[in-house]
């Protein structure tokens, strides 16, 4: 399928570029727009000086930045128990005896999890054994699963799989912060699941089939945008942001009145910081 429409032309730029600006001199400079990298000493890439020194400046500043943070810390007693005059220990939380409906409805979060988590450990595998041959007891997997398929959805499972641990965990609490259940809360943790599963779902086949030459002219749509850690097209972006967007309104609707009662300064910190969080999710994928 490489060979459709100029694919094959796109795919010789960039070679050709990337390759030039891995061993073409800066202007007046000694070394090329990469730093000399890739290092290949055949083809003159050594790493210069000043990219060794300035490596070895940043790796001191940072242990400097964490020495100073720890002088701090330790001299002037910046403890979690400090935070707390009454008491030198975290506050108990009363937990509730009953499980509420959207709690409950959580439960088949935690399954995707474990669903998703077994099926990323299988694409490691199945990589590693690419590594060694392409085929599997005489069955073309390469025609099946390529090994660029088989890499994007390793890394794209870790991102579902945390992201899905993460928006049960901050559902199950806001019955605990808010001390009862909020009205239609399990209605909208349904309908939630079942946009993590679309976007989930869809952006998986989406990047198989783009790969596989099923999708040409709507690649940057619905197959593999190409990007690290964002390899799903903007549709299932777009989605994306949406069910986030859904899942802040799940947390709001619990957190928002936690936040205003000012009864309990430790619990309205951590909340807000929560909170926080799941604002900054979707704003990864919008930037």
């Amino acid at each position: 399928y490489m060979v459709k429409g100029n694919k094959i032309e796109h795919l010789s730029d960039f070679f050709f570029w990337g390759a030039w600006l891995s061993s073409t001199d800066r202007p007046d400079r000694d070394f090329s727009y990469t730093n000399n990298w890739p290092f290949d000493e055949q083809a003159g890439n050594t790493m210069p000086s000043e990219a060794l020194i300035w490596s070895a400046i940043s790796v001191a500043i940072l242990v400097a930045g964490v020495a100073i943070i720890i002088y701090f810390q330790r001299r002037y007693q910046f403890d979690m128990e400090s935070t707390y005059d009454s008491e030198r220990r975290l506050p108990a939380i009363t937990i509730q005896n009953t499980i509420s409906s959207s709690q409950a409805k959580t439960a088949k979060y935690f399954v995707i999890v474990m669903v998703l988590f077994l099926i990323q450990i299988l694409l490691g595998e199945l990589m590693a054994h690419y590594y060694v041959e392409n085929e599997f007891f005489g069955i073309p997997l390469q025609k099946l699963f390529p090994c660029n398929i088989a890499k994007t959805w390793h890394l794209q499972l870790v991102i579902f799989w945390v992201a899905t641990t993460w928006l049960a965990t901050g559902i199950y609490i806001v019955p605990r912060v808010l001390g009862k259940e909020p009205k239609h809360q399990g209605k909208l943790v349904d309908i939630l699941f079942i946009a993590l599963l679309i976007v989930a779902g869809g952006s998986m086949i989406g990047e198989w089939g783009n790969i596989l030459g099923w999708i040409n002219d709507k690649w940057w749509l619905f197959g593999h945008f190409g990007w690290e850690y964002i390899e799903l097209g903007k549709f299932w972006q777009i989605l994306c942001i949406i069910g986030m967007v859904l899942w802040m309104i799940i947390l709001a609707r619990g957190f928002i009145p936690a936040i205003k009662d000012g009864s309990e300064q430790h619990r309205k910190r951590l909340i807000l910081l929560l909170f926080i969080g799941a604002i900054a999710i979707p704003m990864f994928y919008l930037a």
